[in-house]
């Protein structure tokens, strides 16, 4: 018998941009003149280039029941204008194991310094997971993670957010970002496992609103015994809101 599978449109939210001072304070500027300021990079391939996440892709489930990778290079250079209106160019270059099944999405999230010390960096990411249960949003949602060079926390499950339903996970860069330079990918793509049904894909959104939401969220510190200082966007028990508070 044949499924009768239901589209979702999804929705990917831009990150927040977090700038933190050597200090740790929100500040630009310490009295050594040194800076710690982060950029939130979502991109998705582009030729064998890189381009920003478009926004309103449709997640299906893959057509492929084995899920193969391959490995990709992929380079792009971008540019940048500052706050003071100065601008800049660099470039993104990495190789990495992709999905290769049919519909999977690309979500290459990346983190550059735009500073002028090296900081410790990590980003939060949240998933929209409906009425479906931990066991269940592992089943169905498939992601390709960077567990080479970064260090991921496990799930936290049924995180509110906007008043819905999130999984939320960490991702932490085992070794400090140097200035004016771009972190390897934490997360690269996101799949629907190919036996996802039409029921369980409706109650994957949450709010019924045909747009599957992922939000990220990246910090930076001058070291990690500060990580202490900052709090986390989203925290269990809480009715927590994007963009964080």
């Amino acid at each position: 018998m044949l499924k009768t599978l239901k589209w979702i449109a999804i929705g990917i939210v831009l990150a927040c941009v977090t700038s933190i001072a050597v200090s740790g304070t929100l500040a630009d500027d310490d009295a050594d003149n040194k800076r710690l300021s982060i950029v939130h990079l979502e991109l998705e391939r582009y030729g064998n280039g890189l381009t920003e996440v478009i926004k309103g892709k449709d997640l299906l489930p893959v057509t492929d029941t084995l899920l193969n990778k391959e490995n990709v290079t992929l380079s792009q250079e971008f540019a940048m204008v500052d706050k003071n209106g100065n601008s800049s160019t660099f470039e993104v270059s990495f190789s990495e194991e992709m999905y290769t099944a049919s519909n999977a999405l690309d979500h290459i999230v990346m983190v550059r310094n735009c500073g002028n010390v090296t900081g410790q960096v990590r980003t939060w990411f949240a998933f929209e997971m409906g009425d479906l249960t931990a066991e269940e949003f592992e089943a169905a949602v498939v992601l390709n993670r960077n567990t080479d060079d970064w260090e991921w926390s496990n799930f936290e499950y049924g995180v509110l957010i906007n008043g819905e339903r999130y999984a939320v996970v960490r991702a932490e860069l085992k070794v400090g970002l140097k200035a004016g330079e771009v972190t390897p990918p934490s997360l690269m793509q996101i799949l629907l496992h190919s036996e996802v049904d039409s029921e369980t894909a409706e109650r994957l959104d949450g709010n019924y609103d045909l747009k599957y939401m992922i939000f990220s969220h990246s910090q930076a510190v001058s070291d990690k015994g500060a990580w202490g200082e900052i709090a986390k966007p989203w925290i269990a028990g809480q009715n927590n809101t994007y963009p964080p508070q």
